[in-house]
């Protein structure tokens, strides 16, 4: 005869309170990603936990019927069959590509992480649009893609402008040693 579990029974109540703060946390976030990581060991799920934290990017488990409601409340895109099985929702709030980035360095070192799929600014991703979150670029390197190219027609024009200069330069001290080769010719 199987054991039988005593499951505690949670009311209404605390439901409704899960669901708000998840609601909350979902309208701060700009992406999130659903993966299947309960295949990791505890220290590995902290090391996971910790890289996300660095990163500003929050950590959630939550039953998949709550975070389904969550989701629909909170107005993202319907993410069902994504959510389904052990799934755990990671949210990116500064950086929209902090989570799917740290979750595939995390599955190229072990198989024990399975990104399943994710949303960005409320539209749903599939598996392979979450993988590709990870290679966008962070916004320190978006802002000093930025900075570059507002420099970049400054630095040209700069460099334009000194070549001018050193053409003129150039002129003027080939016409000097023209006028003095003359003058020498000449006495």
């Amino acid at each position: 005869m199987p054991l039988k579990y005593a499951t505690k029974r949670i009311g209404k109540d605390p439901k409704k309170k899960q669901i708000d703060r998840l609601i909350a946390q979902l309208k701060e976030a700009s992406s999130l990603v659903i993966a299947d990581v309960s295949r990791l060991l505890v220290s590995e799920m902290r090391d996971l936990r910790s890289k996300m934290r660095e990163k500003g990017a929050r950590v959630i488990v939550a039953k998949n019927r709550l975070m389904k409601r969550a989701l629909e409340a909170a107005g993202y895109a319907p993410l069902d069959r994504v959510l389904q099985g052990p799934s755990t929702v990671f949210f990116g709030i500064s950086d929209p590509g902090a989570p799917a980035r740290i979750l595939s360095e995390f599955s190229q070192e072990s198989e024990k992480v399975r990104i399943k799929g994710g949303a960005l600014e409320r539209e749903a991703l599939d598996a392979a649009g979450a993988k590709a979150l990870a290679s966008m670029p962070g916004r320190p390197e978006l802002l000093g893609r930025l900075v570059g190219s507002l420099n970049a027609p400054q630095q040209k024009l700069v460099f334009a402008l000194h070549q001018t200069q050193g053409k003129i330069v150039y002129a003027l001290d080939a016409y000097r040693r023209k006028l003095e080769e003359q003058g020498q010719s000449a006495a």
